[in-house]
């Protein structure tokens, strides 16, 4: 074999044995990565030395490779830096149940009547946990089957008729699943609750359908732990530019006269839905109001919301997963279902 023929068959071992280190200490070190994963649940989750010297002296021997490990040290650093600052992150674990612990031992010094305490939302399965106090601020956390999913906390101050809750982080959701940035303690009866000002509305029309005041703790609403057993007398204390959209009694009427259905703009999960106007002969007399729902038998997750209301009419928009025919139908403002497969629809 000629000099030049070993050269190359050095040349192609070197860069053979620097690509197999390389690969190496990369698949350590993802293999210790996957202990601190944002999409492992938090109590499986610990931060651990995945970089050891003794790992990179595989490196020690060769420039090159020395160099390829300082570029993926630095990715992996600034991935863990990204990740102890996050509202995942393991750090803001033990800073939430501090805080929690806090929230716990404030409470309990509280009278019942103090809107201080722990708040739940959710279909039994996942859902929204909040706690707070008004010196030891507050504790989100939304949960799953598969742990906590996002956490925050931070300060309560306490408004005229709101609490305002300081986030440390952005919340990642929208909707019924964020961590609000405003509550309103409402009382009914015995029980509390936490409604943002912008679903003061949809609480009024789950009293209207009879989902609330619910008997289970599940719901599309923050009530307070425990008070799913205890009474409610007449209205909640609403603030009073809501108290006209909580209906006396059920208001029973028939689709007359509907549009061709559409499509409309597909929501954040990418569902589709399909909307139509209608108009239903029951007017201001009855008590509706625009933003009142009625809901569709059998379908009675596919809520109708008055749009518009006159003298004897009013005009309303269906909104269904599926082209639907609805003349005809006989809906109410009411519903006959488990208020539980509503928070299943809704959230």
């Amino acid at each position: 074999m000629h000099d030049t023929d070993h050269a190359s068959v050095d040349t192609q071992h070197r860069y053979g044995a620097t690509l197999f280190r390389v690969i190496e200490v990369f698949r350590v070190c993802l293999r210790d990565v996957a202990g601190i994963c944002t999409y492992m649940p938090f109590e499986m989750r610990r931060p651990v030395p995945f970089i050891t010297v003794s790992r990179l002296r595989l490196l020690a021997d060769h420039r090159k490779a020395r160099f390829a490990a300082a570029i993926l040290a630095a990715c992996i650093g600034l991935y863990v830096l990204r990740s102890l600052s996050s509202s995942t992150s393991y750090l803001t674990e033990l800073n939430a149940e501090r805080r929690l612990r806090a929230i716990l031992n404030e409470t309990s010094l509280m009278a019942s009547s103090h809107w201080a305490g722990t708040y739940h939302l959710g279909d039994g399965y996942s859902g929204n946990e909040v706690a707070l106090a008004p010196e030891s601020g507050f504790v989100y956390e939304r949960r799953s089957c598969l742990g906590v999913s996002e956490r925050n906390f931070g300060r309560v101050t306490s408004g005229t008729q709101t609490l305002m809750l300081d986030r440390t982080f952005p919340s990642i959701r929208v909707g019924v699943l964020n961590c609000p940035e405003e509550v309103a303690p409402v009382r009914w009866g015995d029980r509390m609750y936490l409604i943002p000002p912008q679903r003061m509305l949809a609480f009024c029309n789950a009293i209207n359908s009879g989902e609330e005041p619910r008997k289970h703790f599940a719901g599309r609403f923050l009530m307070r732990e425990g008070d799913e057993d205890k009474p409610t007398v007449g209205n909640p204390e609403i603030p009073s530019a809501f108290t006209r959209y909580i209906l006396s009694s059920p208001i029973r009427t028939t689709v007359s006269d509907c549009g061709v259905p559409f499509p409309a703009e597909k929501n954040e999960i990418g569902t589709q839905w399909w909307e139509s106007t209608a108009t239903l002969r029951v007017g201001k007399d009855t008590g509706l109001l625009p933003g009142m729902k009625f809901h569709l038998p059998p379908h009675q997750l596919y809520s109708i919301v008055v749009t518009g209301v006159f003298q004897d009419t009013c005009d309303v928009l269906i909104r269904t997963p599926q082209p639907m025919q609805t003349v005809g139908l006989d809906i109410s403002t009411t519903v006959s279902i488990d208020p539980r497969d509503i928070i299943l629809f809704d959230l």
